[in-house]
């Protein structure tokens, strides 16, 4: 990777993949390096509310193997959140404490509102070329839809 530049680590944790991205920014520019996902499907190893022994084992193992390429490519700066993979069961602070414990990585769980506002501002900044309309998410295990309209 070239030098000179700060780099950020960023992984979403969705309720079927989990993907990690690695952004370089230099002079104030974002630019995108490298992007690996897993399909997880932590979605399946809901039960009864709660993700299960299985389903957390599976995190922990994914997290860890995206913090060791993460070290490895020194990347500077690194953040983790979810999404309603984790919003949406019943023992969230358990599996929060048992990540934390085992891979010392503590996950920022997006609320639904905040989801769908990043995902707008993500597409605002790229692909957004309408001066309004409705944005619909729909992920693994939740969908967020955002009405817009610009000033």
């Amino acid at each position: 990777m070239e030098k000179g530049i700060m780099k950020y680590g960023i992984t979403d944790i969705g309720s079927n993949t989990i993907r990690f991205n690695i952004y370089g920014n230099k002079n104030g520019k974002f630019k995108q390096l490298i992007s690996k996902k897993n399909t997880a499907g932590l979605i399946s190893y809901k039960k009864k509310g709660k993700l299960s022994k299985k389903g957390i084992k599976v995190l922990v193992s994914t997290l860890k193997k995206f913090k060791k390429h993460l070290r490895e490519l020194d990347v500077d700066k690194t953040y983790y959140f979810a999404t309603a993979c984790l919003r949406n069961v019943d023992n969230t602070n358990e599996v929060l404490d048992i990540v934390k414990q085992e891979t010392g990585i503590k996950i920022h769980v997006l609320t639904s509102e905040q989801e769908a506002t990043l995902t707008f501002e993500a597409l605002k900044n790229k692909d957004l070329d309408r001066d309004e309309g409705v944005l619909i998410d729909v992920g693994g295990g939740s969908s967020e839809i955002t009405v817009y309209q610009k000033n």
